[in-house]
C-alpha cells in the first residue's frame, strides 16, 4: 500500500527536551509487533534503538529551542537526518509530526493540525500544557489511535476524531467518579445482584 501516506513517529516533549509522549510506527515493509500491544519493538524500526530516538528528538528540540534562532508561533519543518519533521512549540510543549524524507509536507501539517485542534478540544485548553496532557494521557493516546495505525494516516479532520474519542472519555474528577458509582449501583439494584 504504497500509495498510502505513512507518518513514522508522533513525538510529544516538554521545554526542556524530555519525552512525554512518543510513538515510532514502522516504516515502510517494516511489520509491527503486534505482541507488544501494537507498539514497534526498537529492533523492528528504523530508528533502530532507544539511543536514535532520542538523538532524534534532542536534536530537534535544540533547533526548536535555540535562543538565537527567532521566536515563532507556526508550525515550522525541520529536515534532521534524512527525515522531515512539522513541528509547533509551546511554552510547556513541543509538538512533532516526523515522516519519511519523501513524504509530502502538507501531509505532515495536516496531521500535526488535526492531533493539536483534537487535543485542544478534547482537554478544553488552546494550550495544552505539560501537566494536563499527563493528567488526560489516556485522551492524547484515544486521539492518537484514532488518526494513526501502524503509520498509516487514517483521520485528518479533527471534528471527526473528537466525535470518535468523546465517547471513550474518562472522567477524573471526583464527580466523574461518583456519577460512575451512582450508575453501578443503580444497576446493580435493578439487576438484582
Amino acid at each position: 500500500m504504497d500509495f498510502l501516506h505513512k507518518i513514522e513517529a508522533v513525538i510529544v516533549l516538554d521545554n526542556e527536551g524530555q519525552r512525554l509522549l512518543a510513538k515510532y510506527y514502522p516504516t515502510t515493509g517494516e511489520p509491527s509487533d503486534k505482541a507488544a500491544g501494537g507498539a514497534v519493538s526498537a529492533a523492528s524500526s528504523r530508528w533502530g534503538s532507544f539511543d536514535k530516538q532520542r538523538k532524534l528528538e534532542t536534536s530537534l528540540n535544540a533547533k526548536v529551542r535555540d535562543p538565537k534562532r527567532p521566536s515563532s508561533s507556526d508550525v515550522e519543518l525541520f529536515v534532521e537526518d534524512g527525515h522531515v519533521a512539522a513541528v509547533f512549540a509551546e511554552a510547556e510543549v513541543t509538538f512533532i509530526v516526523v515522516g519519511s524524507a519523501d513524504e509530502n509536507e502538507f501531509v505532515l501539517l495536516s496531521v500535526l493540525q488535526c492531533f493539536m485542534e483534537s487535543l485542544q478540544t478534547l482537554l478544553k485548553s488552546t494550550s495544552p500544557g505539560k501537566r494536563l496532557l499527563l493528567e488526560k494521557y489516556d485522551t492524547v493516546l484515544l486521539v492518537l489511535d484514532e488518526m494513526i495505525d501502524d503509520g498509516i494516516i487514517l483521520e485528518q479532520a479533527s471534528g471527526f476524531v473528537v466525535g470518535d474519542v468523546t465517547p471513550f472519555e474518562v472522567e477524573s474528577s471526583t464527580d466523574g467518579a461518583r456519577k460512575v458509582m451512582t450508575r453501578v449501583q443503580k444497576l446493580i439494584t435493578q439487576s438484582g445482584i
